[in-house]
């Protein structure tokens, strides 16, 4: 939705379809609004568990925990965003005198429906502020991405003593980086300097920008991973190399499916709304709008989901927020095969420990 200042003559391109819509105040939209709020206190003990879970659970640097547990995070910012646009929609709180509902994705220059306002208010700073914050955690979803497909490059790269070091400055560089520029790039969208193609477009970029990542780093990744099950005379790898190249092995297997919901997360709403705008589809329903623009909002649900299930360790931790699911769990019967029969020459023969499982062991206890 664009607005325009009328003392300024300066344009705010604003993440709301409809606005001053009293309806929401009816009996069926308040219990959809009921609805999406017990969704967003769902989704944020999901958030919450989840980070607590793989912090808990540390399978991987800390590097990538801790642009995991701010790329969840952050979907904190959206919600308090939203709750502060939610009282301008249902038409709680009113920008103009106007008591007719506004309905738009975006307008070009000159459309009768293009909302005038005289002049900039309290009431009018905190749409803009809050419209802000939405922009912000949207390009910080689609250029996080990246970040977590950056670090695995430098974990590839520094392959030698990665996991050994750790190189606080990678995760805050990346982050540092990744907010100037989303900050910026937020502010232009936000005062409508992009345009509207210009403002969508880095949704489809950093998803093939990210996808190429991928399946390059993973094939670097692969052909490591074969060399050392296979060991030739080019084969020189130190157990540090050795750990090394089976973790980034591993976090790019759990990051398969978590990349391809991600991309699909940013790149589908994006899609529909460009169809939208240039009139490909007719426009929504008042319950499908309510889908898109949660789309945005919910979609830590099924990111989350995906990235527990992707361990079974996580997983197992994961499921026991279901209710009832442990006492489900202990009530299911288990076929215990009985244990083989060991020679006396085979039970007192001492065994001698693998030197490196136990230097994976200890690598792995250094990073808890």
């Amino acid at each position: 939705m664009i607005i325009r200042l009328k003392s300024t003559n300066k344009t705010f391109w604003l993440p709301i379809y409809i606005m001053n819509d009293s309806s929401f105040q009816s009996g069926a939209y308040l219990i959809l609004l009921i609805i999406e709020f017990i969704l967003y206190i769902l989704t944020a003990v999901i958030i919450c568990s989840t980070v607590r879970i793989f912090l808990k659970i540390k399978l991987f640097h800390r590097n990538m925990n801790i642009m995991k547990t701010l790329f969840l995070c952050q979907w904190f910012e959206a919600i308090v965003a939203k709750l502060m646009i939610i009282p301008f929609q249902i038409g709680v709180f009113k920008i103009c005198d106007s008591t007719q509902p506004y309905v738009s994705w975006w307008s070009e220059e000159g459309s009768d429906e293009i909302i005038v306002i005289e002049k900039a208010s309290t009431i009018v700073n905190l749409l803009i502020i809050a419209s802000f914050l939405v922009w912000h955690y949207a390009y910080s979803m689609i250029f996080g991405i990246l970040n977590l497909g950056l670090e695995r490059i430098f974990a590839t790269v520094l392959l030698k003593d990665y996991e050994n070091k750790p190189r606080l400055y990678i995760p805050v560089l990346l982050i540092c980086s990744t907010h100037a520029v989303t900050s910026v790039f937020s502010y232009l969208v936000l005062t409508n300097r992009t345009g509207f193609y210009i403002g969508t477009s880095p949704c489809f970029i950093n998803s093939g920008l990210s996808f190429m990542m991928y399946v390059i780093v993973l094939k670097v990744n692969k052909r490591r991973r074969k060399k050392l099950e296979d060991p030739g005379p080019g084969c020189d790898y130190s157990l540090a190399q050795q750990f090394q190249v089976k973790e980034n092995y591993r976090a790019l297997k759990l990051a398969k499916n978590l990349l391809i919901v991600v991309l699909c997360a940013m790149s589908v709403p994006c899609a529909l709304l460009i169809m939208l705008v240039i009139g490909l589809i007719p426009s929504f329903k008042m319950i499908l709008i309510h889908v898109m623009e949660n789309s945005i909002y919910l979609n830590p649900i099924i990111i989350c989901t995906v990235l527990m299930f992707s361990s079974t360790v996580w997983r197992d931790e994961y499921l026991k927020l279901i209710p009832g699911w442990k006492r489900f769990r202990t009530a299911r019967v288990f076929k215990v095969r009985p244990k083989p029969q060991l020679t006396h020459r085979a039970s007192t023969a001492p065994v001698e420990p693998d030197e490196g499982l136990i230097y994976f062991e200890q690598l792995k206890k250094s990073w808890q």
